[in-house]
């Protein structure tokens, strides 16, 4: 159980934890694009100046002829020469280091700026039209290629930073999930309710697992309290049975000894006998009926072995009790017994099951005119159906019969439960039926 007095630990919910770490993700994403249109731009200046450097060569080596002066020479920016023998010494000392490629643009770097050179080669002219562009190093538009080089670099080593970061991210969220699930996996392997469950983890960094694993201990641990309850009333219940089975086997006891005691001593005049006779049938099924409860009660087997049983003499046995109990013309029972089933099974369970469905029949059946018990046979049990007219719910009219039609089917369906036998009720406003199988 957990103290009240302890104030809880707050932890961050999942949901603002994810979103934090998302826009982290976003920022760096940004960043890296930024990096990387940085990098596209400083990259397309090459082939920008590649492209004019290629235009201005076509156009002005058409427009002037060799060896003319060019209107559009603008020196340390852009400059134009006809021929090797006009090109600058300070040029020329440069194809030294490197020859430029005819048609193509070669880069010179130098500490205080960058040198554009492009050999253009016309057919069927003199000499080779050359293209220079200059570029100072503090220039913004320059073209460093050590700028590229360090983009580069920065812009991988923050990509596997960004996977490094994504993947600790998945990692710290799965763990305190994982955590969870084992926790369950613990719980579901743990007999709660003999046991409290176990405590939850403190590895639940989370509000959202808390709040969960929090919910599932408090039901948890409210079943153990309701099965520690239910346990200590089931005890109370049995001491209660055991000191009532006692209570009831104790007059029952005096009353078979006192109607033996009668029985012997032959005092009582002739037409009193079958009275007698009754009476210590009337106590023999008090006892047994006494006995069954207590079994049923208890959830305990009866003592008794099984037997074979011919079930249509038992039927015939209690309808012989019924016409004792209530008058021929108020009875009318049709017996259909077609089949006769043997089971092995407990005389007593039989009989109280036998006895209880025909005695509520009728009951019915008397409180009905004219109303007609149908009792029938199968191979595995037996059917027994009355007129339900009167019945209004289905639980009787009267305090009497509603009471009197409760217990015997609520006895019926606990024995047939524990010995496993089918019991089924049926009903269509007209006629109520119950079968047993056996």
């Amino acid at each position: 159980m957990t103290n009240p007095l302890l104030k809880p630990i707050l932890k961050p919910s999942l949901q603002r934890f994810l979103n934090r770490r998302y826009i982290s993700i976003c920022a760096a994403i940004f960043v890296l694009f930024s990096l990387l249109v940085s990098y596209m731009n400083y990259l397309g200046m090459d082939e920008t100046s590649a492209y004019y450097m290629q235009y201005e060569a076509q156009v002005l080596s058409e427009h002037y002829s060799p060896y003319n002066d060019i209107i559009e020479f603008d020196k340390d920016i852009k400059e134009y020469y006809w021929g090797v023998e006009q090109l600058p010494q300070k040029y020329q000392w440069l194809f030294e280091e490197q020859s430029p490629a005819p048609n193509k643009v070669s880069l010179y770097s130098q500490p205080s700026r960058d040198i554009y050179i492009l050999p253009y080669i016309i057919e069927q002219a003199p000499g080779i039209f050359y293209v220079i562009h200059l570029f100072e190093n503090d220039n913004v538009a320059a073209n460093n290629r050590k700028v590229h080089k360090q983009v580069t670099l920065a812009g991988g080593l923050l990509l596997l930073c960004l996977c490094f970061y994504i993947f600790r991210l998945n990692r710290r969220v799965i763990e305190p999930v994982d955590a969870l699930h084992q926790w369950v996996e613990q719980l579901a392997q743990q007999k709660l309710l003999q046991q409290p469950p176990s405590a939850i983890p403190s590895s639940l960094r989370f509000a959202e697992l808390e709040k969960t694993a929090t919910a599932l201990h408090q039901s948890l641990e409210k079943q153990h309290q309701l099965h520690a309850s239910e346990q200590d009333v089931l005890q109370r219940e049995k001491a209660f049975l055991s000191t009532l089975s006692h209570e009831l086997r104790t007059p029952m006891a005096i009353i078979g000894a006192a109607l033996a005691v009668l029985e012997k001593r032959n005092e009582l005049p002739p037409q009193s006998a079958a009275v007698l006779g009754k009476l210590h049938k009337a106590n023999h099924t008090m006892k047994q009926l006494t006995d069954t409860l207590l079994q049923l009660w208890r959830r305990q087997q009866s003592s008794q072995p099984a037997q074979s049983i011919h079930l249509a003499k038992v039927i015939q046995q209690a309808i012989e009790e019924c016409r004792e109990q209530y008058q021929p013309s108020e009875l009318d029972i049709q017996t259909s017994l077609v089949s006769q089933p043997v089971f092995k099974a407990q005389p007593v369970l039989i009989q109280i099951v036998v006895n209880n469905l025909l005695r509520n029949a009728c009951q019915y059946g008397v409180s009905g005119e004219g109303g007609q018990i149908t009792v029938s046979t199968h191979a595995t049990g037996m059917t027994i159906s009355n007129p339900c007219s009167d019945m209004g719910d289905g639980m009787g009219g009267d305090d009497n019969a509603q009471y009197g039609f409760g217990l015997g089917l609520y006895l019926v369906e606990a024995i047939c439960e524990q010995v496993g036998w089918d019991f089924t009720v049926r009903s269509d406003g007209q006629v109520f039926a119950v079968e047993v199988k056996v």
